[in-house]
């Protein structure tokens, strides 16, 4: 039996008397497309945040490729492969795009000291920042400062950043946020183009963006898990479309 990429068993978070993430039991396999739904307060953020390190569980465990992570500090889960963006954006602003990629990359190979040091020592790094560029379609956006980019640009970049540790598991908590339906749609054009090297997790809550892309949904309600299958099994579901796809402002 092949031993799925990452698996939760009943993992929980309290904040004092609330419990925002309830005994959440959840696999996901290795190259998967898999979307995260749910009303607001549903537990999502924090169910991904439980996954990438930012908070500790109350209880319960957490797996990553075979290996129990539930104590495993953020930055050692990301050197395993375990990348992830945030709702809101955190580049440095002042940087260009190119920059900002050879900064990640020189830190994941534990060179940020070199920054200021000869391009030749830093080849590398730009030469692979050029591929990751391409990737996202920025190459035209390279020598341009992050603050300038429009925000589906510094959205792409963010995903070019989490695939700068050729992450097995990349996270996205609602990429497609506060970006216009034209550069939305770009942005999950690059997704979709990933390598299936790389699974993805999303949070998002544009339904016509998760039909379209996910091959799973999982939906959060109360900090646990209402349901899961496929799109058609969720679009079906007469439970989920009282409760959640029927009402437009949850959506």
């Amino acid at each position: 039996m092949v031993k799925p990429l990452l698996q939760t068993v009943e993992l929980t978070r309290r904040f004092g008397a609330f419990t925002a993430v309830d005994r959440v039991s959840f696999t996901l396999p290795a190259g998967a497309r898999h979307a995260l739904i749910g009303p607001n307060g549903a537990g999502k953020t924090t169910f991904v945040n439980l996954l990438s390190g930012v908070l500790a569980p109350s209880s319960g465990e957490l797996h990553f490729e075979g290996h129990c992570i539930t104590r495993t500090p953020m930055h050692l889960r990301a050197r395993m492969g375990l990348s992830r963006t945030y709702q809101i954006t955190s580049l440095f602003p002042r940087l260009t795009a190119r920059e900002q990629i050879v900064f990640a990359l020189l830190e994941r190979d534990d060179l940020g000291w070199s920054w200021l040091s000869p391009y030749a020592k830093r080849r590398a790094q730009y030469e692979e920042a050029e591929s990751l560029l391409q990737l996202v379609r920025l190459t035209e956006e390279g020598d341009i400062p992050v603050r300038s980019l429009p925000y589906g640009k510094q959205r792409l970049l963010e995903i070019a950043l989490g695939l700068a540790i050729h992450p097995s598991l990349l996270i996205l908590d609602e990429p497609a946020a506060g970006i216009p339906s034209d550069q939305s749609a770009e942005l999950f054009e690059v997704i979709a183009g990933l390598s299936r090297e790389t699974a993805i997790l999303f949070i998002e809550h544009d339904m016509d963006i998760v039909f379209r892309f996910a091959e799973r949904i999982t939906v959060l309600v109360n900090g646990g898990v209402f349901c899961e299958g496929t799109p058609a099994d969720i679009a079906a579901d007469a439970d989920v479309r009282r409760i959640y796809l029927g009402d437009a402002e949850n959506v």
